[in-house]
């Protein structure tokens, strides 16, 4: 009965505000259903005009806002994305100490986004702001191909988190449960002091990024790029299998990066040009490369914790490979450098028990 009061109640007052005018009798009947009826339902599909949302929203379809209209969300606010629905954004989405959930029940125990709500899809006509911000229970967290602003957003159980595909700049952000992709990323972005924490990968980017500040922890791979330039500065990784992953095509500097418990820190792959600097870690291996154009390693410090078979330190390089002033302790095998392009071993120090430093084929040492 409260439901069916609640439909006519919202139809005497869209009635009425249609009309400029909203009778005393029908406030009151409004603020009852306000007391009695803890969630209730946004109905329309289409916001075309500023709205302002508070309270608790539950959807009942997708939500869309149109080009030049603004959705306001404001603090305190819940929104529930009920099983499937999305916030699809071609005009503006300003939300602040808002709360994204589901209350949908999963299809299984292992599964943190199927059958749940679809996330924040932002249009490439579209602008979301986030301050302060938790979504849970989503497909995507926030899938944007126009311009997002994130400040303290924490995103949480979802398939992926943040898929960018325009321009977006992250601050702040926390991400843990994550089945995929913590920060898929095909555009440009930015991502400062943030923790990413508990998914099969980070951050993944075949566009432009700069990560600046930020703590890696329990990831399958912390970042992987397949494209594109690569600036990260000021990283920390812990528990992490694969710290870095670069391919061809890549251009990417690392540096100020501290970590332990890391399996192996960089796979180099063949990559264009990947500069390595002032690094302080522990773990497995230090790097692997096969057929590089460029690499160049400086001011590292790598201790070997994990016992394996393998060099620490193996350079496959068709151009240039530079090692400078790069310690390696407690190690079985130290450097193995094979190719035909150039090996420069400068300042530096390599204890092991097996080999220092090893060069096959037709390389220059």
């Amino acid at each position: 009965m409260l439901e069916a009061f609640g439909l006519i109640c919202n139809g005497v007052k869209e009635e009425f505000m249609r009309r400029g005018v909203l009778p005393a009798n029908s406030i009151v009947a409004l603020l009852v259903l306000t007391l009695f009826v803890p969630l209730t339902a946004a109905n329309s599909s289409s916001i075309t005009t500023d709205t302002v949302w508070s309270g608790n929203v539950v959807l009942d379809e997708d939500i869309i806002i149109a080009a030049g209209s603004t959705l306001t969300i404001e603090p305190g606010t819940v929104v529930d994305g009920g099983e499937g629905f999305t916030i699809e954004v071609a005009g503006s989405l300003q939300a602040e100490s808002v709360h994204f959930l589901s209350t949908a029940t999963p299809a299984t125990q292992s599964s943190h986004g199927q059958g749940l709500w679809q996330g924040i899809i932002v249009n490439p006509t579209g602008s979301v702001s986030l301050d302060n911000v938790v979504i849970d229970n989503s497909n995507i967290g926030v899938k944007s191909e126009g311009d997002l602003l994130i400040d303290r957003v924490t995103i949480g159980n979802s398939y992926l988190g943040i898929y960018n595909i325009g321009v977006a700049d992250v601050t702040g952000l926390t991400t843990d449960s994550i089945d995929y992709e913590a920060i898929l990323n095909r555009g440009t972005l930015s991502l400062h002091s943030s923790t990413i924490n508990n998914a099969s990968t980070g951050v993944m980017s075949s566009g432009t990024v700069s990560i600046e500040d930020c703590n890696f922890t329990q990831l399958g791979s912390a970042i992987s790029l397949t494209s594109g330039a690569t600036v990260v500065s000021g990283v920390d990784m812990q528990n992490v299998s694969v710290a870095l992953t670069s391919f061809s095509g890549v251009s990417a500097d690392v540096s100020n990066v501290t970590g332990s418990n890391i399996t192996l820190f960089a796979d180099m792959g063949d990559s264009d040009n990947f500069v390595l600097s002032s690094v302080n870690i522990s773990g497995g291996l230090l790097a692997t490369s096969k057929s590089v154009v460029k690499t160049e390693l400086y001011n590292i410090s790598f201790e070997v914790t994990h016992t394996n078979p393998n060099p620490v330190l193996r350079q496959s390089c068709v151009g240039l490979c530079l090692v400078d002033n790069v310690t390696i302790t407690n190690a079985g095998k130290g450097i193995l450098f094979d190719g035909d392009g150039q090996f420069h071993v400068r300042n530096s120090t390599i204890v092991a028990t097996g080999y220092g430093i090893r060069s096959t084929n037709e390389g220059v040492l």
